[in-house]
C-alpha cells in the first residue's frame, strides 16, 4: 500500500499546481504577459499563476497582436488596464472591480459591459465596432473616449456627475446630454453626420473653457448653454460658424436678423415693440425656465405684469419659428 502513496501525492500535487495556473490560450497574451517588465512571472516557470495574476496592478500592452483575451479575468487587483491597438472583438471585464482606468482604443470590440467596473475613472474606447455602450453605473467617470464608433447612436451621461472630459469624434449620435455634468471642462465635439442637438446647459458653461464644437456637423441645429453665456460665449470656445447657441433649443434655432425683425426696447420696461417686413403669426414670451408668460399676435406687448429678469421672445414666421434674449427691467 504505501507504494502507492507517494505517486498518488504527486499526482495531487500536480494537479493542484497546474489549478493554479492562469489558462491563457492565446500565444501573443502569453508571451506579453511572461515577458512583461517589470516581471510578471516571478518564478520564472513559463507560466502565470494567479497569484503572480492577482499581485498585478497595472498592464500596458499595445499592438501586440492580441485576439483572445482569456486570462485576463484572473488579474482581479488591475487598477489599469490598457489593450489598445489589439484584434480584440470582446473582453470580460466583471471580475476586475478594482480597474481606474480602461483602455481598449483601436480593436474591433462590439459589446462591453462596465456595469461592474463602478470605480472606473477613465473610459477609452475609440475606434471600435460598438454599437451600444451603458456607463450610468459609473458614477466616478471623469474622461470618456467613444470615437469612431460608427454604430453608436445613444449615450447616457445622466449618471456621471464627475465628467470632466469627453471625446466624441464620427459617430452617428442625434442628440448629446451634458446637463447633468456640472464638472465638465474640456468637450470635443465634431464629424457627426446626424447630430442636431448639444445640450450644455448645466450650470457651469462660464467656467467650461475648453470647448470645440468643429468640423462637419451639417445637422446641427442648436447648441444650448446657460442663460448667462447665451449671448456672450467664452472666447476659448471653438465652434462653426454658423452653430446657433440658444439658452433653449425647444424655441428655435433661426435668428431674427435674418428678416430684418426688430425688438424694441431691449432692455424694456412696460411695453416691447415688434416690427417685421412680413407679418407674424404667433408670438410667445418664455421665461429663463422655458415657461410661457405670453402668448400674443400683436406687434405691441405689454409686460407691466412680468418681474425683472430675462425672457426669450419666440416669433412665428412663414411656418419657421425665430426666438431672441430679451431683459426686463422694472
Amino acid at each position: 500500500m504505501k507504494t502507492f502513496i507517494f505517486p498518488f501525492i504527486m499526482i495531487l500535487g500536480f494537479i493542484f499546481v497546474k489549478s493554479q495556473i492562469v489558462e491563457i490560450p492565446d500565444a501573443n497574451l502569453k508571451n506579453a504577459l511572461l515577458t512583461y517588465d517589470p516581471a510578471i512571472d516571478t518564478n520564472t516557470d513559463g507560466e502565470i499563476q494567479v497569484s503572480e495574476a492577482e499581485a498585478v496592478w497595472y498592464l500596458y500592452i499595445p499592438e501586440a497582436n492580441i485576439s483572445d483575451p482569456t486570462g485576463m479575468e484572473a488579474f482581479i487587483n488591475l487598477r489599469s488596464l490598457d489593450l489598445t491597438q489589439n484584434n480584440l472583438t470582446n473582453i470580460n471585464l466583471t471580475s476586475l472591480t478594482q480597474l481606474t482606468g480602461l483602455g481598449l482604443g483601436n480593436n474591433q470590440i462590439t459589446s462591453i459591459d462596465v456595469s461592474q467596473n463602478v470605480l472606473l475613472i477613465s473610459l477609452v474606447l475609440n475606434s471600435n465596432n460598438l454599437t451600444d455602450l451603458d456607463v450610468t453605473q459609473n458614477p466616478n467617470l471623469e474622461l470618456l473616449y467613444p470615437s469612431s464608433n460608427p454604430g453608436l447612436s445613444e449615450l447616457d451621461l445622466s449618471q456621471n456627475p464627475n465628467l470632466k472630459n469627453v471625446t466624441i469624434l464620427n459617430n452617428n449620435f442625434t442628440e448629446l446630454d451634458f446637463s447633468n455634468n456640472p464638472l465638465l471642462t474640456h468637450v470635443s465635439l465634431s464629424d457627426m453626420d446626424n447630430l442636431t442637438l448639444i445640450n450644455l446647459q448645466n450650470g457651469t458653461n462660464a467656467t467650461l473653457t475648453n470647448v470645440w464644437i468643429s468640423g462637419f456637423l451639417p445637422a446641427l441645429q442648436c447648441v444650448q448653454v446657460d442663460v448667462d453665456v447665451v449671448d456672450n460665449i467664452p472666447e476659448s470656445w471653438v465652434y462653426n460658424e454658423e452653430i446657433n447657441f440658444s439658452a433653449d433649443c425647444a424655441l428655435g434655432t433661426n435668428n431674427l436678423s435674418e428678416l430684418e425683425l426688430k425688438i424694441y426696447p431691449n432692455p424694456v420696461q412696460d411695453v416691447l415693440n415688434i416690427s417685421s417686413p412680413k407679418k407674424f403669426e404667433e408670438v410667445q414670451i418664455h421665461d429663463a425656465n422655458g415657461k410661457l408668460v405670453s402668448n400674443s399676435n400683436q406687434n405691441k406687448i405689454s409686460l407691466k405684469h412680468l418681474p425683472a429678469g430675462i425672457y426669450w421672445i419666440q416669433i412665428q414666421i412663414e411656418g419657421k419659428v425665430y426666438h431672441e434674449k430679451i431683459i426686463k427691467n422694472n
